[in-house]
This record gives structure tokens, sequence and C-alpha cells, in this order.
């Protein structure tokens, strides 16, 4: 989708300010931002479009879902007050044509899954980034559990308070419930 594909339409001036999307296509940021923006864009999304989010000088963080597999040239150009980028994807998203962080400081973390830093590292564009770390989890439900590998499960035991316990460990974080079946997690220093 070229960058202003749609501007003018019906279809876009009756968009709200903000992100726009068009079907599994993150289209641009229409409108003024605020300052101090952060965007989490929808998990769903495939595609970041060409420019669709260049001259943002308010963004100052991104959260791009697991879903994404292209950004197109120049997506963040000149977003300049980034000061965060968080890829949830294990597949560094192809950028495709040109660099889309034009204008982004490249010493900014760049935070992505563990086991994809070295993807990362490796990547077309993405290596430019100098400061590449680990996204630290932070599991509040079970459904999230279901998400990450499950070093290990601890059979259940009583505790003092006549209730059954859970221990789970996932990549060296430790969760327990006091729940019979486990169902509210805190965490627990390990």
């Amino acid at each position: 989708i070229g960058s202003d594909a749609f501007d003018g339409t019906a279809w876009y001036n009756n968009h709200p300010d903000g992100v726009v999307y068009f079907e599994n296509n993150l289209y641009k940021y229409k409108g003024e931002m605020p300052e101090n923006t952060s965007i989490e864009i929808e998990e769903g999304t495939q595609t970041i479009a060409h420019r669709a989010f260049s001259n943002c000088p308010n963004l100052t963080s991104v959260t791009i879902p697991k879903s994404v597999t292209m950004i197109v040239g120049y997506a963040f150009m000149d977003c300049t007050n980034l000061t965060s980028i968080t890829c949830e994807a294990v597949t560094p998203p192809t950028i495709y044509v040109t660099d889309a962080f034009v204008g982004v400081d490249r010493s900014i973390p760049l935070y992505v899954p563990a086991s994809a830093m070295s993807a990362y590292k490796e990547a077309d564009f993405w290596s430019a980034f100098t400061n590449i770390r680990p996204i630290e989890s932070a599991i509040t439900s079970l459904d999230q559990l279901s998400n990450e590998i499950l070093y290990y499960i601890s059979q259940p035991h009583r505790n003092n308070n006549g209730g059954t316990s859970w221990a789970v460990e996932t990549g060296g974080t430790a969760f327990k419930s006091n729940r019979d079946l486990g169902i509210d997690l805190d965490l627990v220093d390990t």
C-alpha cells in the first residue's frame, strides 16, 4: 500500500485521528500525534505500510506484535524521540525496499524474544540496532502461560492454609497459586 493511497478518500476521511488499519495492514497514523505517545500495534496486523509513522516525533515507544511479517521502508522515518521498540515476532519482520528506521537512534533498546536475539542481530536493517535486549516475561494469566515454554511444573502440595499450591517456572521466573486449580498466579522470587 502506498503512503498516500487512501488520502482524501471518504473511507480515510471518515476515520478518526490515530492509527488507521486497512484489513491486516497498518496504513498510517492520521492527524497530529499527542506528545509522549506509545503505540501498541494490533495483534493480527501483518504489514506496516510505507511511511506509516514517518515524521511522528511525538512517538516515544512502539510495540510490534508477533503477527507482523513485513515493515515497508520509511515506516518509522524521523521518529526522532523513540526511546524503545518492542518487536514480539520470533522471526524478524522483513523490512521491504529500504530502511524503515531512517532517523531513529539505533542505540535505543530494541526488545525482542530472547530466543530470537541472534536472528535480529543478523537480520537486514535490524542488525543496525546496537542495544538488542530480551523481552522480559510478564505472565499475568494462564492464557499467556500456554504460549510460554514451561521448564518445570511442580506437583501440587498442601500449604499451611489447607489450600493447594502450584509452582510454575518459565525461563527462570517462578509463579505460584494458592487456589485449588492454580488459576490466579502471583509472581514470586526464584
